[in-house]
């Protein structure tokens, strides 16, 4: 099932591939399919992937400089309290989360 190179009225040429992606895939992976867009010698140093680090691996968050966890919520009343105009949903800006650490 071998590609087709279509040339348009633009002057662009588009690669097409009858079939969906995982059919593309394993075409281009067992080198029966070669895209003009990807260079002759892809494969040449062998399929690989580094996974992602499993979910025993990743560290808990670091411990607020205080050391305890305070909430949005509560960081959004002081700014407020403070003058702050600070978003209902959403990251709270840097600059108003170092302005409660350095209140409390």
């Amino acid at each position: 099932m071998p590609g087709e190179h279509l040339g348009l009225a633009d002057g662009h040429a588009w690669y097409t591939h009858d079939g969906n992606l995982t059919s593309f895939l394993v075409a281009l992976l067992s080198d029966a399919e070669h895209p003009p867009v990807f260079p002759r010698d892809l494969l040449s140093r062998g399929a690989f992937f580094t996974p992602a680090p499993s979910a025993d691996a990743v560290s808990p968050p670091a411990p607020s400089p205080r050391g305890s966890i305070t909430s949005a919520t509560a960081i959004r009343e002081w700014a407020r309290s403070q003058g702050y105009d600070v978003p209902d949903r959403g990251r709270i800006p840097a600059p108003i989360i170092q302005a409660w650490e350095q209140s409390h």
